[in-house]
């Protein structure tokens, strides 16, 4: 688990690569941050100088893999003592789709919430919720494991 300074020389949809003395290093999509990201350029910009986690060397394919998520603590390994199913917390909506909302509830992690938990009636959930909304949520499935945890909106009026 070596820790070295690199520069972003490329961004792709993909990931980006990162110069490590002179040898570029791939760092996927997939671990630059412990949150979902749309695009590597969401988070990194080209001659930004990272630390990043080596984890992987390939001698023969001249191809290092590498993380910058590693460097912080996997959040959803602090939410396992922190929640539990029947909880009433507070959240921050990140996104809304046709099938739900993705609410931030930890720094880093993510739960969704379903529209068919949003109210006992049909709805659009872009008419009912907004981007950067705190909302109060019930936790319904808690499942830090499989890093999945589902939410209640009507839930927390039926339990107040």
């Amino acid at each position: 688990d070596q820790i070295v300074e690199g520069e972003v020389v490329r961004i792709a949809d993909f990931g980006a690569f990162i110069d490590i003395m002179g040898i570029d290093g791939l760092l996927p999509i997939s671990e630059i941050s412990w949150q979902r990201i749309k695009h590597p350029s969401d988070i990194l910009s080209f001659g930004q100088k990272v630390q990043v986690k080596i984890l992987n060397i390939d001698t023969d394919l001249n191809r290092i893999s590498l993380s910058l998520k590693r460097m912080e603590e996997n959040p959803w390994v602090s939410v396992e003592g922190e929640f539990q199913e029947g909880q009433i917390i507070k959240g921050t909506v990140n996104k809304i789709t046709t099938f739900g909302a993705f609410v931030n509830i930890y720094p880093g992690v993510e739960a969704l919430l379903p529209v068919a938990e949003m109210s006992d009636s049909h709805i659009n959930p872009f008419e009912v919720l907004s981007v950067g909304q705190e909302i109060e949520v019930l936790i319904k499935r808690f499942s830090p494991q499989e890093r999945r945890i589902g939410l209640s909106l009507k839930d927390v009026k039926k339990a107040q």
